[in-house]
């Protein structure tokens, strides 16, 4: 079978390529992606080639994705075909996920996704994790302030959880105007357009 990925080949370089989709091994689990959800910072900055992270080319972006099992290895007793997981999959029209407990590294996340959950939403839980850890390790407390710097979708997200923590204020910090209005639409407290104010 045949599948479709997207790939960035350099700056500014992106495509939908074709690539040959594997049958499951013994431990194996193949998932139809219905949608995947996009990190903008991350992945933008991988495109243009700013990333201090930068893997090299060819790229194949994205960690976050909601899909149907297709097909699962005879050792796989859950998840079953026709269930909805998520998957830690790339921007990609199938992704096969590796459950053997002896792979290096051990296997591959793969998670149920409930029935009452939408996939768009579902494919935000990778994010939401990256933001609750990033909460969890500052060790917020009822009445502390909060200062979010960058409000991309983890700082959105970081901006929504240390509200719900009970930091007060919460200012968020971006050099992007329609982010920050985004921010206040979900409860910052103040924003600071570093563009425009040295922030230190």
């Amino acid at each position: 079978m045949e599948g479709r990925r997207i790939v960035f080949h350099g700056p500014n370089e992106i495509a939908i390529e074709a690539f040959d989709v594997p049958a499951p091994g013994p431990h194996g689990v193949l998932v139809r992606t219905e949608c995947a959800a996009v990190s903008a910072g991350t992945e933008l900055t991988g495109l243009l080639g700013v990333s201090s992270q930068s893997r090299g080319y060819p790229a194949y972006p994205g960690y976050a994705n909601v899909g149907i099992v297709e097909a699962v290895g005879e050792r796989v007793g859950s998840p079953r075909p026709g269930d909805r997981v998520l998957t830690m999959g790339r921007h990609q029209s199938h992704v096969a996920v590796d459950l053997d407990p002896h792979r290096p590294g051990g296997p591959q996340y793969i998670e149920s996704v409930p029935p009452d959950v939408a996939p768009e939403h579902a494919a935000f839980a990778i994010l939401g994790s990256v933001a609750l850890h990033g909460l969890r390790k500052a060790e917020p407390q009822v009445g502390m302030s909060a200062a979010v710097f960058g409000q991309g979708v983890v700082g959105q997200l970081l901006v929504q959880l240390a509200k719900a923590a009970g930091c007060r204020p919460v200012v968020a910090v971006d050099l992007v105007a329609s982010r920050l209005a985004r921010s206040r639409e979900g409860g910052a407290d103040a924003v600071v357009d570093a563009s425009a104010t040295g922030v230190d």
